[in-house]
């Protein structure tokens, strides 16, 4: 009996530990946008192409970000290219559904605005566009499925604590 409870323990705290490796990791939230921004920059190589959207694009295209603490996007000015991004930083966890939210619309209304005979072999980007939360931050992503790769991973490598 005493050797069935010892096994029984030490199957619990057996289970105990391994749920505790599978949680999540504990993310920075003290990082501004700009910050993150330049970690993204970092990686992309169309980034000398990107201009920062001013208080008007913001207002216009992502009104539903107008409560994050601090926000900024990007965009390609050239015109040879779609890549963009978006990172928003909610003031708390119950700020972020709404961040991603208005991200999910407004990829929804440039997808949906999008002209088929413009920048064909680019469309992919936006039409496998993507929202990402990682702690109290929001991103969107309007790029290649490997700069998206190397972008979420640097984020996350960036906000672990």
């Amino acid at each position: 009996m005493k050797k069935r409870f010892s096994s029984l323990l030490l199957l619990i705290l057996a289970a105990a530990l391994l749920l505790c490796a599978c949680a999540a990791p504990a993310l920075r939230d003290d990082l501004t946008t700009a910050q993150l921004s330049e970690t993204v920059d970092a990686l992309l190589a169309n980034a000398k192409y990107l201009d920062e959207a001013d208080g008007d694009y913001l207002r216009f295209n992502l009104p539903g970000t107008a409560d994050a603490t601090n926000r900024l996007v990007r965009f390609s000015v050239a015109g040879q290219c779609l890549d963009e991004y978006g990172i928003f930083h909610a003031a708390s966890p119950e700020g972020v559904g709404a961040l991603e939210k208005a991200c999910a619309d407004y990829l929804q209304k440039r997808n949906d605005a999008w002209m088929n005979e413009y920048l064909v072999e680019e469309y992919p980007k936006l039409r496998d566009a993507e929202v990402f939360t990682m702690g109290n931050y929001v991103f969107y992503l309007i790029l290649s499925e490997s700069d998206k790769d190397l972008v979420l991973n640097a984020l996350s490598e960036t906000l672990k604590k």
